[in-house]
């Protein structure tokens, strides 16, 4: 009977025990959410590289326009569909600067750009990410990965994965 009590009490220590790490686990998780949310909720500041290699950051940015920023890898399958709907869809993006980031080389950026039809476009920039930078200082995990900025700077929205053109587009105009 001592022993069934014991056990008992174990398992209920053990139990409450899981629960609360559960607990501070997901409050720690939020409050680092709403932390990121803050961070993002205005263009950070950043430095990339244009194609010819000239710097590129925030305060390049035409204040006259909405910003979409879209980080992609050139051997991502779902980047590759994305960046193609956009390109299908370009006329949609009309006053809108869509800047297109990505670690690869130079050579590689451009060439994926050119092949999609978007190399000389005209508000359609590549970038090279040469630091990192944009995982870190955007929290990203995944590519694609596209964060929408109205022309003040102000975070409209937050897409990790794979969104459609029109999705994005609609996003920007029910902002305008």
């Amino acid at each position: 009977m001592k022993k069934r009590k014991a056990i008992a009490i174990g398992v209920s220590i053990l139990v409450v025990g899981v629960l609360v790490f559960l607990f501070h686990s997901i409050a720690i998780e939020s409050g680092r959410q709403r932390t990121i949310a803050q961070k993002l909720e205005t263009i950070p500041d950043f430095v990339f590289y244009q194609l010819c290699g000239t710097p590129y950051t925030q305060n390049c940015l035409n204040r006259q326009q909405a910003a979409v920023l879209i980080y992609f890898t050139s051997d991502c399958d779902f980047c590759i569909h994305k960046i193609r709907n956009i390109a299908q869809h370009l006329y949609g993006f009309s006053g809108t600067q869509l800047l297109f980031i990505s670690p690869e080389s130079i050579e590689a950026i451009e060439a994926f750009a050119k092949s999609k039809g978007l190399l000389h476009q005209p508000d359609v920039l590549f970038f090279q990410d040469r630091r990192h930078v944009f995982l870190t200082r955007f929290e990203v995990s995944s590519s694609p990965h596209t964060l929408v900025y109205d022309k003040n700077g102000n975070l409209l929205r937050r897409f990790a994965g794979q969104v459609l053109a029109t999705t994005i587009i609609r996003v920007l105009q029910e902002n305008d």
